[in-house]
């Protein structure tokens, strides 16, 4: 059986190429993508600027897409967890940006976590890994009720991780962004205060609303020099040390001033996909904040693709569109 997929075959490049569909092997599953999300952590790959997965050189032709929801087409003979029919999302799965993806449920190489959609809930608002992310960054990030919060970037997940602290009962939730659309997301989604860094004195602006105490925990989601820059500046010094909680993509080498770090000694929290130590939870509670409203991912997908427009997908994020919050290709 053939498929289509998006092949990256150079910097910037990308081909529709027609792909024998893979033999599957007794523990894996075959899903038939509807949904995939475009995702920053893909996009210096795509622009020829980062390395492979775990750190090896960048080689082309490479395949892209880990934000897949579907159908199980087919399972292995060893499979019993899920059937033909069954509408699932999951982390694990690669080369997403196709008609058709592969994950091995008893894969030990892989952050693996597969789980079915409930019934009623959209399958393209279940891009699996994006959410999965959010649920945990805020899970296990030590905000305490009644913080000070500092959530630097309205981004996609930015916001979801803002609906999160508003559900967690945060003191005051200050979220700062350039583009006024987000920024208005932001206060739809919890948000207290927000901020438009190109508009006010940001430390200013939280040092008056926090009266001096500056804030407990900074979420930084940007993925530049500037927002960890920025993250040093808003966060108290006071003991106990306040948290900073990387989340945003660094894909690119670049010089960082943490000379502010030094001083107030903060606990760093680093909290990308691998830290989960739970992945199937953080999934399930993800898909039931869907499920529940408190994700309104049909607000936050803004954009959609067809599988041949990939390219224009992932150029989406270089040059968002406007309004843009987030893509998905539909193969």
């Amino acid at each position: 059986m053939k498929m289509k997929a998006a092949v990256v075959i150079g910097p910037r490049q990308i081909e529709i190429q027609e792909l024998e569909v893979p033999v599957l092997a007794p523990t894996e599953i075959l899903v038939r993508v509807t949904a995939c999300g475009v995702c920053h952590s893909e996009l210096a790959r795509y622009l020829g600027q980062g390395t492979m997965w775990l750190g090896d050189p960048l080689t082309y032709p490479l395949r892209l897409g880990h934000e897949p929801a579907g159908v199980v087409e087919d399972v292995g003979d060893a499979v019993q967890a899920f059937k033909p029919g069954d509408r699932v999302t999951g982390v694990g799965f690669k080369k997403s940006f196709a008609e058709y993806a592969v994950i091995d449920l008893a894969s030990k190489a892989l952050v693996t976590a597969v789980i079915k959609v409930p019934d009623g809930v959209p399958l393209e608002t279940c891009i699996s890994e994006p959410i999965k992310c959010c649920a945990g960054i805020v899970r296990y990030s030590q905000v305490k009720f009644g913080d000070y919060v500092f959530v630097a970037g309205c981004g996609f997940m930015g916001l979801l991780v803002i609906a999160n602290l508003a559900a967690r009962g945060a003191g005051a939730i200050i979220a700062c962004d350039v583009v006024p659309s987000r920024l208005q997301l932001a206060r739809e989604l919890g948000a207290t205060v927000t901020l438009n860094a190109r508009e006010t004195a940001v430390v200013e602006e939280v040092r008056a609303i926090t009266n001096g105490r500056m804030c407990d925990v900074v979420f930084e989601g940007i993925g530049n020099p500037a927002g960890v820059a920025l993250a040093g500046q808003v966060l108290r010094n006071s003991p106990p040390p306040g948290i900073i909680v990387l989340y945003g993509y660094h894909a690119v080498p670049a010089v960082y001033d943490l000379s502010l770090w030094g001083p107030k000694a903060p606990i760093v929290l680093s909290l990308h996909p691998e830290h989960s130590p739970d992945q199937q939870r953080d999934l399930e509670i993800a898909l039931q904040a869907i499920a529940t409203g408190l994700y309104p991912l049909e607000k936050l997908i803004t954009h959609r693709f067809p599988l041949d427009e990939t390219g224009k997908g992932l150029d989406a994020l270089v040059n968002p569109p406007p309004g843009y919050i987030k893509g998905i290709v539909v193969p």
